[in-house]
């Protein structure tokens, strides 16, 4: 399974993105699923099918750039308790093409322009195994 995180594909992702505003924006937290973490590469579990190896975290849909980059922010600051079994990875915004109640219908990530769908911050070193 390539380790690719393909956010128009709901099976692999464990997450849908459907919007219910046009041109709105969702912040992700990217996270690896614990249990990947822990068993992959393990010949004792050699041959499990992971549906997916990803448990992210999403925030409300919202009208900025500015304020899913906050909740994002503010998750990754402990406004709440989500750490549990993750390993979170980046944070990601996402933006909707303008259709809306539709899976996947997200812009592409884009380096450059905030305008579109890219990647906020690199939260690899952000990470909690154990209390």
């Amino acid at each position: 399974m390539p380790q690719v995180a393909d956010f128009e594909d709901y099976t692999y992702m464990g997450m849908t993105c459907n919007f219910a505003n046009a041109y709105y924006y969702l912040g992700i937290i990217l996270c690896f699923d614990a249990d990947w973490i822990q068993y992959h590469g393990n010949p004792a579990y050699e041959g499990i099918y992971w549906e997916s190896i990803f448990s992210n975290v999403a925030c409300e849909e919202v009208a900025t750039a500015a304020e899913a980059e906050a909740c994002i922010d503010s998750l990754m600051n402990g406004s709440e308790d989500w750490y549990y079994y993750r390993f979170p990875l980046w944070g990601v915004v996402l933006r909707n093409t303008g259709i809306v109640a539709t899976d996947g219908e997200i812009q592409p990530i884009d380096k450059i322009n905030r305008g579109r769908s890219y990647l906020y911050r690199d939260l690899r070193a952000r990470t909690m195994f154990c209390d």
